[in-house]
């Protein structure tokens, strides 16, 4: 009898584990489920992995290559790149991937990791594997024309070293000099790196950009720049180690550069149309520029060197779907006047150039062939518009879009528009969002409850937090992985310390990115699990916010803007504040910035001179860099800064000091570490 009590009880101790299982934070593997989908995309009777042709292009013109390349930031013993780390890409055993790796992720990874210096056509040479983007080099008549000076000066600086340096080992004589700088777009890894460079650049040298460069490239930093820098560390996998069960690839390139990037505006804008081209001799090599504004960037330019018979495609055409929106946050693009863009470029110059090279990926050699990509990624971003809004147009909402729309086999089957950056899903969504907004429609989605309180409501109904994890927990052995992370996101929202659905929360997040195709998409997963299972896994703080160099470059206008953001309501309070504000020097003829508060939000004007008769509470003149501090460091730091600047005899407050530090009170530093996937 003693017996049988004992293993009745053993048997209610088994099933109470199994009712109530508790998890751990440590990785798995891949789960059968994930096994099946690497199967089913390996053997996939469409997807050609026998091909070559990638693999030929990617190597073609190769003169030097350096696998286990690491630039470090100049004067510390910091890496702000690291290729050796992804070193297993190329191992003996790499042909294959592994099952936490979408095989055809890992065909573009492999790719991607190809680092060197290449020959593009005669006197034109890429530096590929230095960053996220590419950096060309173009023989003038004098110096170099850079395209695309990377997105950290360390790594732009290692890129041309390194160019001058194989051409050396040839016995040519490289000039040591850059004769023009070539931004192809607004995107911060296409100019970040330009501070590494610039010494090389010649007195009079001319920088060359897109029509309105410098307000996109600044804005999109800076209104959304701290919330777009924290959902970057999890887009590019920045918090994850580089391994087949973690990082492995960015989709646009390996990674991005963890050096700090700065920006010199462009001394030169160019607006040309296709049939228009802005036509320039740049150091005795003419170049024809054409402008595509709103399609991958608002403001990029597309451009053709005659004599090389060389086409740029900026980013317009890669070797993937990019985004029509990018996960980091962004302005959702125009698929349509993208697809126009490549269309006309198609017809211009499809059966001309020889080449066609691009901001990242590796070029494509033949007309033939050069026609057949620009075709392809011409109708892949048509077809994505056209079908999404005809849905759409029939009541369709964005998730039943994403959920119903396919690309035909004669897109899906060309590997430069598999969705290795952008996704059909969300891309799809986003061609809706670009005329329809947020909102689909459906009355209760017009005031939702916040993620906790709907979590609270939902685990309620579920039964309680512990039915909650035993119907997810069956979900997850089932494989419905985008089920079980729909439950447990609501209870992790209702109940952040609950261990047991944050763990399991996160093998739910492994296996979703053991399966993505997309790089951003397992970036998210995988960078998601580690956090739910590490708290506070970031180590080193960024610099969430633009440097002082870029801040001194920013339209005034733009600048203050960025002030106007980091203002905390007094709601208790009606303040009404004017100031008089300037820079040191105002001599120089700069202008003054009238500040002003009322109704908790602030105004400005920018005025040459000030009228008598406009009142204010003090004039202020200060250093950029201390109104640069007041801005991003928060109260505390804003006012020290302020007291050392009037101690220092650097700035002056004339008129009503305290209404100037209780404005300075009202700044707000924001937390670059916000939660996304907790509370």
């Amino acid at each position: 009898m003693k017996k049988i009590i004992t293993a009745i009880l053993a048997l209610i101790a088994l099933n109470s584990v199994w009712a109530q299982p508790v998890f751990t934070p440590l990785a798995k593997g891949a789960s059968q489920y994930t096994i099946n989908a690497y199967n089913y995309v390996k053997d996939s009777s469409h997807l050609n992995f026998n091909s070559k042709t990638d693999s030929i292009d990617a190597h073609m013109g190769l003169l030097a290559s350096w696998p286990n390349l690491i630039i470090k930031e100049d004067g510390s013993k910091t890496a702000v790149w690291n290729m050796k780390s992804f070193a297993f890409l190329n191992s003996k055993d790499s042909k294959n991937s592994p099952y936490t790796v979408n095989p055809s992720l890992w065909r573009e990874a492999k790719l991607n990791y190809i680092p060197g210096i290449f020959k593009v056509a005669e006197g034109m040479y890429q530096a590929r594997g230095f960053g996220l983007a590419n950096s060309t080099y173009i023989k003038g008549n004098t110096g170099w024309i850079v395209v695309d000076p990377l997105e950290s000066g360390d790594n732009a600086l290692a890129a041309f070293d390194s160019l001058k340096s194989v051409l050396k080992a040839q016995g040519q004589k490289p000039a040591d000099s850059i004769a023009a700088i070539i931004y192809t777009h607004s995107h911060v890894d296409h100019y970040g790196g330009i501070l590494g460079v610039t010494s090389m650049l010649e007195h009079g040298g001319i920088i060359y950009g897109p029509s309105g460069f410098l307000d996109h490239a600044i804005s999109e930093n800076t209104i959304a720049g701290n919330a777009m820098g924290r959902r970057a560390t999890y887009m590019y996998g920045t918090l994850l180690p580089a391994d087949s069960n973690r990082m492995v690839d960015a989709g646009l390139g390996v990674a991005l550069s963890k050096g700090p990037s700065g920006i010199i505006p462009n001394t030169i804008s160019l607006t040309g149309g296709i049939y228009n081209p802005d036509k320039r001799n740049i150091d005795g090599i003419e170049v024809h520029f054409w402008y595509t504004p709103g399609a991958e960037a608002p403001s990029e330019m597309m451009f053709y060197f005659p004599a090389k018979k060389a086409l740029c495609a900026s980013e317009e055409v890669t070797h993937t779907m990019h985004n029509v929106y990018s996960l980091r946050g962004a302005k959702v693009r125009d698929a349509l006047a993208w697809s126009k863009f490549i269309d006309s470029t198609l017809t211009r110059y499809g059966e001309t150039a020889d080449v066609i090279f691009a901001s990242h990926h590796w070029p494509v050699w033949g007309a033939g062939n050069i026609s057949k990509l620009l075709t392809s990624q011409r109708d892949l971003y048509r077809y994505i518009h056209d079908q999404s809004m005809r849905m759409a147009n029939q009541g369709s909402t964005p998730i039943e879009i994403a959920a119903s729309i396919k690309l035909p086999e004669s897109l899906d089957t060309i590997w430069a528009n598999r969705g290795y950056y952008g996704t059909l899903s969300h891309n799809s969504k986003s061609v809706y969002n670009y005329y329809l907004g947020w909102f689909d429609g459906n009355p209760a989605n017009l005031n939702p409850l916040t993620p906790q309180d709907a979590g609270a409501k939902y685990v309620e109904f579920m039964g309680g937090p512990k039915e909650t994890i035993n119907k997810a927990h069956a979900s997850y052995k089932r494989g419905e992985y985008r089920w079980a992370a729909m439950v447990l996101n609501h209870l992790v929202f209702a109940d952040p310390d609950n261990r047991d659905a944050r763990y399991l929360l996160a093998d739910v997040y492994e296996q979703l990115g053991y399966q993505s195709e997309s790089a951003p998409w397992r970036n998210f997963y995988l960078t998601g699990a580690e956090e739910l299972r590490v708290p506070n896994l970031h180590t080193r703080l960024p610099n969430s916010y633009p440097s002082n160099e870029v801040m001194d470059v920013m339209p005034l206008e733009q600048y203050l803007d960025f002030m106007a953001i980091h203002l905390v309501p007094d709601m208790e309070h009606d303040k009404l504040y004017n100031f008089k504000v300037g820079f040191n020097n105002q001599a120089a003829n700069k202008p003054w910035m009238i500040i002003s508060l009322q109704n908790n939000a602030i105004h400005y004007k920018i005025l040459k001179e000030v009228p008598a008769d406009i009142k204010y509470d003090a004039e202020i003149i200060l250093p950029q860099d201390t109104l640069n501090v007041i801005i991003t460091h928060g109260p505390v730091q804003g006012a020290t800064a302020m007291k050392n600047a009037v101690t220092n005899h650097t700035a002056t407050i004339t008129g009503n000091s305290a209404a100037w530090y209780d404005f300075i009170s009202m700044m707000q530093e924001y937390n670059f570490w916000f939660n996304i996937v907790t509370p």
